[in-house]
């Protein structure tokens, strides 16, 4: 039988922070860098305002259009050889994430019915 690996997207496949900075730092004219992401609250870490940061990650085509993180497709391809791959990702609560997500991550040869949109990431069990 088949080892099923639990991935999360984004950090390991998907370069979500980046993607984010790079769009707060279009929208307020700022440089940060990952460099100044210092704890997992990055709103609290930036200092900037916790409506606009939401607003930004949370808009039309965000997900869609993040970059893919080096190397990402092929590790998972690799693991695809040994195991049943099966992404367990975060629902962001906006009108297109969701669909979003799953079309992004069809890149990635991994189907619909293998991702786990969970709230709570700790409630999902794989090998």
């Amino acid at each position: 039988m088949r080892k099923k690996v639990l991935l999360d997207c984004d950090g390991l496949l998907a370069d979500f922070a980046g993607e984010a900075l790079r769009r707060i730092n279009a929208k307020l004219g700022t440089s940060f860098v990952l460099e100044h992401v210092t704890q997992w609250d990055v709103v609290e870490a930036l200092g900037i305002d916790r409506k606009l940061f939401w607003e930004t990650v949370k808009a039309p085509g965000f997900c869609r259009e993040l970059p893919v993180l080096p190397c990402a497709k092929e590790a998972v391809a690799q693991l695809k050889e040994i195991a049943d791959v099966v992404v367990v990702t975060s629902p962001m609560h906006s009108k297109t994430w969701h669909w979003e997500r799953l079309e992004w991550l069809h890149e990635f040869g991994i189907p619909h019915h293998d991702v786990i949109f969970a709230q709570d990431k700790t409630l999902v069990h794989g090998d």
